[in-house]
Order: structure tokens, then C-alpha cells, then sequence
């Protein structure tokens, strides 16, 4: 499957983070952002996991991330399937079908990573914190954010410039008080799947939608401020 080419590789710059969504098994996506990141330079890629639960191959994608080195964190859906819990939804797998390396692959994914990147201090998780199942939406305001525990912790602590988390499939970059999000979507192709790039050096957040062939088009630019 062709990839995108309208970046100019001339420009690729190491200052760039790669950032993907909840990735729900979509393996051939999943291989052409990879591919689209290597060609841009970038060598460092955080993923907000929910690896587990659709249609293409998990074993795949397990092994796409652990080929690129990717800094992953464990979702909800990878949760249940080591849990064996909610396997009656749509597009799930199953333990008894998948081989000890992706299971084990699952296992060690943590909830949280701190990460650092230049002078941002980066926190990776899942959906707000340690919690996996919080909903933090890009239209939250007023009660909704007054309300959201975890996330009013990590805006008091002021431990962290940037959160990135994934879990509404839903592309934010958004600033609450002091603690910038950044929510790259999903790889689910019928959910407007998007990917995210994080220039920390210019501060710049870039948005690339996916296009059903699995083109990368850029479809916006934020700056971090």
C-alpha cells in the first residue's frame, strides 16, 4: 500500500515526536503511520495503547511497535482482554487465540510513562492518569472539568507540561490551567483516524488524518503557547 509523499523528506527533523491513538488492532495503518514517521526522521514515537479489539491483526501490531521501538502505554481494552472481561463486544480477541509473545507483549505495558522531550516534561497515559477509563473530552468546560478528579491532581501537582492520552478517540489539543493535552484519535478507519506529530522545539503539534487507502494528509497545526 503506497504511503503519503508530500512531505519533503529534506525537512524530516529528530525534533519531532510521533504520537498515535488508540490503535484497536488496525495493523495496516498502523504499518503505514510507522513507515510515514521513519520518513519524516522521527525516531521517537509514544502510543496511547487500546492495541487490543478490532478488525485487523493484534499480533501485527504487537510486532510493528516492538520493531519501532514505540513507547506504549496499556488501555482499557488490553486490560479486559488479560482479564478476560467485556469479550462479548464486537471485534474482540480472545487469550486461548493469541501466542505468548503478544500476550506477553500486553502484560508488561505500564499505565503511565513520565516522559521528557527537550523542556517539555511529558506524561503518557491512557485515559487520565492511571485511570484508563476517563473520559476527557476536547468540548469538556466548567463542571466537566471541575469535576474530573484525576485531572484536577495533575493540574495542581504542576509535575507536567503536556499530557498526552488517548481512550475517546476524539483529536484534541487543548490546554487545561497549566497542563496542555494533546489526544492523536484513533487508528479505526471508520472514525476519521488520525495520527499526531509534536515538534517540541517549535512547540508546534501537527495533525495528519488517514485517508481509507492509508494515506497521511496534513490536516492541521497547533502551536503550544
Amino acid at each position: 500500500m503506497p504511503h503519503q509523499r508530500s512531505y519533503e523528506p529534506g525537512k524530516a527533523s529528530s525534533s519531532e515526536l510521533g504520537i498515535i491513538g488508540d490503535v484497536h488492532a488496525e495493523d495496516v495503518f498502523l504499518d503505514n503511520v510507522l513507515e510515514f514517521f521513519k520518513g519524516r526522521g522521527i525516531a521517537r514515537i509514544v502510543c496511547t495503547g487500546d492495541i487490543s479489539d478490532g478488525m485487523g491483526s493484534l499480533d501485527r501490531c504487537v510486532r510493528l511497535l516492538d520493531a519501532a521501538r514505540c513507547i506504549t502505554v496499556s488501555g482499557n481494552h488490553d486490560r479486559w482482554l488479560l482479564d478476560d472481561e467485556m469479550r462479548m463486544l464486537p471485534d474482540t480477541q480472545h487469550k486461548s487465540d493469541l501466542p505468548e509473545s503478544t500476550l506477553s507483549f500486553l502484560r508488561s505495558l505500564p499505565a503511565v510513562v513520565p516522559l521528557k522531550s527537550s523542556d517539555l516534561r511529558i506524561l503518557l497515559c491512557h485515559g487520565v492518569g492511571r485511570n484508563d477509563m476517563n473520559f476527557l473530552n476536547p468540548e469538556d468546560d466548567g463542571y466537566a472539568v471541575e469535576s474530573n478528579m484525576e485531572l484536577q491532581e495533575l493540574m495542581r501537582s504542576r509535575r507536567f507540561d503536556l499530557m498526552i492520552n488517548g481512550h475517546t478517540h476524539k483529536r484534541t489539543v487543548r490546554r487545561f490551567g497549566p497542563l496542555w493535552n494533546i489526544n492523536a484519535g484513533t487508528l479505526i478507519r471508520d472514525q476519521s483516524p488520525s495520527v499526531c506529530t509534536l515538534d517540541h522545539r517549535k512547540l508546534i503539534v501537527r495533525t495528519w488524518s488517514i485517508s481509507p487507502s492509508g494515506l497521511l494528509t496534513e490536516e492541521s497545526e497547533d502551536r503550544l503557547m
